[in-house]
């Protein structure tokens, strides 16, 4: 019997991002014989539904990117409406043995989760859980506690997200699963070799959950090597970083 797969994400490509590109990267990977339906928001002009070899693309919505991705936050509009359409689409679609749940922007999961009964694992690419503060920390600890409790098992990007999930919101090691990124090595296999070292580019939020720390570590080894950080993040954390950063790591800022 054919393996049906629901995936439940608030962005996929075309629509260019880390989140996307990486659950892009893992549906591809699986077998080419399971039949797997991708739910995300219609953003701008992309077609409603879309087929590449077994992976079948619903886009639900019309939603404008400029708005929806203006910043970290979501319009909560547009968070909640998406959720109910997700929850429309995976009902009428059905039958799946496994739902799968891009872990931001959380919303999505609280609203849908219930109209599949499967085994539901989702896939963290950072916690936020006691590093915001006021209202909008309160909501964002909540909802993650929320996920943490509910999915079936979790994948998460690195260990510094799985030991967030198990310290932070207590879920058991057993139902944590660390998936990281992977590298294309045919890419590195055309690659000739060079002799000299030029430069290496981190762009984007400048977050714990991303280990920059371990960039930095490299910088030390490699200082023909020239490492450049452009992005933001919290000001004390890149204070810290600046201060064990040797000469040849340079922090642009935004």
């Amino acid at each position: 019997m054919k393996v049906r797969v629901a995936c439940v994400v608030e962005a996929y490509p075309p629509h260019v991002g880390g989140s996307e590109t990486r659950m892009s990267e893992l549906l591809i990977r699986l077998p080419k014989s399971w039949e797997i339906h991708v739910i995300t928001p219609r953003f701008d002009d992309y077609p409603p539904f879309e087929l590449s070899t077994n992976i079948t693309i619903h886009r639900v919505g019309n939603y404008d990117s400029k708005r929806y991705f203006l910043n970290t936050d979501r319009p909560i509009n547009d968070s909640v409406k998406f959720g109910i359409q997700a929850s429309r689409e995976l009902k009428k679609l059905g039958g799946f043995d496994v739902s799968v749940f891009g872990e931001w922007n959380l919303l999505h999961y609280v609203i849908s989760e219930r109209s599949v009964d499967t085994p539901r694992l989702v896939d963290w690419c950072e916690v936020l859980a006691h590093r915001l503060r006021g209202v909008k920390g309160l909501g964002e600890t909540l909802l993650e506690t929320y996920l943490a409790k509910r999915a079936s098992h979790h994948t998460a990007i690195n260990t510094k997200v799985a030991t967030d999930l198990t310290l932070i919101h207590r879920v058991p090691k057993s139902r944590v699963s660390v998936v990281p990124n992977g590298v294309h090595r045919e890419i590195l296999a055309d690659s000739r070799p060079e002799k000299d070292y030029g430069r290496i580019l981190f762009v984007g939020r400048i977050t714990p959950h991303k280990q920059p720390e371990l960039l930095i570590q490299a910088a030390k080894s490699l200082p023909n090597c020239v490492f450049v950080f452009v992005g933001w993040g919290d000001p004390s954390y890149v204070q810290k970083l600046k201060r064990i950063a040797p000469r040849n790591v340079y922090f642009l800022g935004e």
